[in-house]
Parts: structure tokens; C-alpha cells; sequence
């Protein structure tokens, strides 16, 4: 560092674009919050300021600001930070980001109720805000290059939507979350299989209420007419949207989400090479949100894990796609390892070992240092998940 630089100190609302990180910037708790190196510009400036980071140490060269040492959380955003606005100005710049759980929740909520009145539209068959669903989409897409937050929030947080509703907004995350953990695909198809995501289940608004609110099991003539709800709403996406069409690969999303590689799928039985890599991705974020949302016979809740080990079985059985059956399995195991658990023998402990594709060789430490080994030989499951 240059020797006439000189020490000051500074807030985030004196950072100003150019300005570079000397070294990792972290909160109050020690967390990174933005990696040293990190050249700021607008973006990451509003960054800071969203995440009501304050009390910054910063030492002035002659080319640039280096920000040094530790920021303290505040209890309240800025009076001159407008939260929405500044949100709105970060984008693409979360992968600079550590966790950020109350962010991701807040978000969820807003994008939650924005998209109420889309489904709502979509329901009564009024005209759609489709702009909206297009800005929900992009938002999705840019959280999720956090995607370690994808999974959490899905699983801790409870929400207080409808379950269809519930379960379309959290595809969409899981959906951006596998897309971003393969790799190499580009923001325009994360963006275009979100709003696939986002629009899977909609054939449901328009299938018979009788047969939606039925709470046991469906006769073999309600569930033909349930499986043709991707037809349903293929058909009334093609028909609504004329004037502004959706592209044809997120349309194949919503009509080609049922459809397995085995060709044992619905409602075309088509088999892997004629079905649209997103709806690839889309059958496997539909499953595992639909597994892990569901309830027990007695009204207890389904582990992950119970959920993991099944989809690890289906991946490798050619029930599902399999590089991104993979980048979910890795997804899960990154969210699931160290965490505290209640095993089915009635003891706690923390998962402190586990095949990185969700398979059979699970370790948990338990409370006074001893070891479980949970498979199928033992008889011991996770029961659930404890939030720490």
C-alpha cells in the first residue's frame, strides 16, 4: 500500500464508485460481507447500504480509497437510503454477498405478493401485468447467485400464502438456484425457465374445484383430468399472450415439467431428447419442493433428508435429468452438513458427515460426542431438521 496513504474514517454513505475493499469487509458477527479486492462501484455501494452496514475504516492513497477493518451493523437503514430503490440497483452483484437471510426474506415476501395478483389474474382470466412477471423473474435470478440462501429459506421460513401459490414462487427459486450451481448457463435462459417456473402449475386455476380441494386420494378419471393441467396451461398461455408471446422455450417449460427421460412422463410421454432443458431443470426443483412441503400421515413434517435420499435413488434410476439431478444433490448436501437434527431413536445431533451427492454414508455427532450412522442398514432416519 502506498506509504502517504492516510488513515479516516468513513460511512457507507461516503463511499463513492472506485473506491476498493483492502481486504475482506465483514459485519459486526465477523461475517464476509464483500471480498477484499472488491472495486466498488454503484451497485455495490448500494450493496452496503441495504445490508445497514455503517462505521467504516478507510485509509485515502493518491489513486484510490482502500476501506479497511470492520463494519458495524446498524439497527436501521439510513434516513437517505431508500430500501426498495437500493435493492433494485444490486442485480448481479450478490455473489460479492455472504448470507443474507433477512434480505432473502423480505424479498420472498414482496415478490410473493407481487405475484398474487399475477396468479390472481391468471385465475379469473384477466389481463396480465406480464412486465411484472418479467421484473420477478430477473430479481429471482439475480438473488439466487446466492444460492446458498435458496434453501434455507425454502425450508425454515414458513409462509402464510395458499399452497399453490407457495409452491410456483419457490420452484422458481430452486429453479434459479440449480441453474446457477451448473454453471455456464447464460442469464437469459435462467431468466426465461424462472418465469416457466413461476407459471408451471397455473393449468391448476382452471381444472375443477372439486377435484383441486379433494383431500384424499383422486379416482383413476380425476387424476387423468389433474395430468393434463400442463396442457391446460400451455394451451391458455399460447391463447392469452398473442400480442406479446411468450418465448416458445418457456412455454415448452410449463407444457414439458411432468415429462421424465424414461418417457414414462405426462401428458405426452415424451422421453430426455425431446424434452426442453428447462422443463428438465423444472421436474426436479417441482419434485423436491413438492416433497419437502408436504406432510406426514401424522402431520409431521418431511425431512430433507427423507426427500434427498429419494431424489438421489430417482436421479440414478433415470427418472431425472442427471447433470442437474446432480447440482441440486450438491446444493442439498452443502445446506444440510452441520446441521443440528433429531434422528428417529430420539437423539440429537449435528450432521458432521455425508456422501456430497445425498447417498447412503451419513455421520451425525450427537450431544455427548457419540456417533450414528444413518443408512438403511441401522434403521436410524433424520426425523427433522432444528433450527439453530
Amino acid at each position: 500500500m502506498n506509504q502517504e496513504a492516510q488513515g479516516m474514517s468513513c460511512s457507507v454513505q461516503q463511499l463513492r464508485p472506485g473506491m476498493c475493499l483492502a481486504g475482506p469487509a465483514k459485519n459486526s458477527k465477523g461475517a464476509i460481507v464483500m471480498q477484499g479486492g472488491t472495486v466498488l462501484d454503484e451497485r455495490a455501494i448500494a450493496l452496503l447500504q441495504r445490508l445497514s452496514l455503517s462505521a467504516i475504516d478507510v485509509v485515502r492513497t493518491d489513486k484510490n480509497t482502500f476501506v479497511i477493518g470492520e463494519m458495524q451493523e446498524t439497527d436501521e437503514l439510513p434516513a437517505s437510503v431508500n430500501a426498495e430503490e437500493a435493492w433494485k440497483t444490486i442485480g448481479a452483484y450478490c455473489p460479492l454477498v455472504s448470507p443474507v437471510q433477512t434480505l432473502f426474506k423480505q424479498r420472498y415476501n414482496v415478490l410473493s405478493e407481487e405475484m398474487k395478483k399475477i396468479w390472481a389474474a391468471i385465475r379469473l382470466r384477466s389481463p396480465v401485468d406480464w412486465p411484472v412477471l418479467w421484473r420477478v423473474s430477473d430479481e429471482i435470478a439475480d438473488l439466487c447467485l446466492v444460492r446458498a440462501e435458496v434453501l434455507p429459506l425454502l425450508h425454515f421460513e414458513k409462509k402464510e400464502e395458499t399452497l399453490i401459490n407457495n409452491h410456483l414462487l419457490s420452484v422458481a427459486f430452486l429453479t434459479a438456484m440449480i441453474m446457477r450451481a451448473q454453471g455456464n448457463i447464460g442469464e437469459k435462459d435462467i431468466r426465461e425457465a424462472v418465469c416457466a417456473a413461476l407459471l408451471h402449475d397455473v393449468g391448476k386455476f382452471h381444472l375443477p374445484l372439486r377435484i383441486m380441494d379433494k383431500k384424499g386420494t383422486l379416482t383413476f378419471e380425476e387424476e387423468r383430468i389433474m395430468r393434463t393441467h400442463p396442457l391446460v396451461a400451455y394451451r391458455y398461455l399460447q391463447e392469452t399472450c398473442k400480442e406479446t408471446p411468450l418465448p416458445l422455450p418457456v412455454l415448452m417449460g410449463v407444457l414439458q415439467h411432468h415429462e421424465r427421460p424414461d418417457g414414462q412422463g405426462y401428458p405426452m410421454r415424451v422421453g430426455s431428447m425431446k424434452t426442453h432443458p428447462y422443463a428438465k431443470v423444472l421436474a426436479l426443483a417441482d419434485a423436491y419442493e413438492s416433497r419437502t412441503s408436504r406432510r406426514q400421515p401424522d402431520g409431521s413434517e418431511v425431512s430433507p433428508f427423507g426427500a434427498a435420499r429419494e431424489l438421489y435413488k430417482q436421479v440414478y434410476g433415470a427418472e431425472f435429468e442427471v447433470m442437474a439431478g446432480r447440482a441440486l444433490l450438491k446444493e442439498i448436501h452443502f445446506f444440510l452438513l452441520g446441521q443440528k437434527v433429531e434422528l428417529s431413536n430420539g437423539k440429537t445431533g449435528w450432521v458432521v458427515q455425508w456422501d456430497e451427492e445425498c447417498g447412503e454414508n451419513m455421520v451425525v455427532s450427537g450431544e455427548k460426542g457419540e456417533f450414528y450412522r444413518v443408512n438403511d442398514r441401522s434403521g436410524i432416519e433424520v426425523k427433522k431438521v432444528i433450527k439453530t
